[in-house]
């Protein structure tokens, strides 16, 4: 249940923010708005920060891992937002933050391969169901996987 508020909250702070935008690029607002986007975007990125960070504590072995490097790439995404309401015209910070949301991307779509198609799940590690049914208990489990 937790776990589904969690996610809920994340997609809720993002349509919110993506609609938003989305408003204020096709009304051609003063700048003042893109500023205000900019710190949703920001705080999109903060929150997503917050909650990985509490949701991945008592995740250790690969799962572990894989919840910190994760953790890295929000913040570096939190930080070049920040960076890009402080320096609106600065393309390095644009650069960065679009290279940190494409690398997000890549990394929820290799996750969603090795979670819902068994065949990209690495060796030496299992997919656990809930017993009497057919849904995801959680993670891939690791077997005798070493990093």
């Amino acid at each position: 249940m937790l776990d589904s508020l969690e996610h809920a909250t994340m997609f809720l702070h993002l349509a919110i923010y993506a609609g938003i935008a989305l408003v204020v690029k096709l009304t051609h607002l003063p700048e003042v708005f893109m500023w205000f986007v900019g710190l949703l975007a920001a705080s999109v990125f903060s929150q997503e920060l917050f909650l990985l960070h509490f949701h991945s504590t008592d995740h250790v072995g690969l799962e572990g891992h894989y919840h910190w490097l994760l953790q890295l790439i929000v913040l570096v995404s939190f930080v070049s937002a920040l960076a890009m309401i402080s320096f609106p015209s600065s393309v390095s910070a644009a650069i960065v933050l679009s290279v940190s949301v494409l690398f997000q991307v890549c990394w929820f779509l290799n996750m969603g391969f090795i979670r819902w198609v068994p065949r990209f799940v690495p060796k030496g590690c299992m997919v656990s169901f809930v017993e009497g049914g057919n849904d995801m208990h959680g993670a891939v489990s690791t077997g005798q996987l070493t990093i």
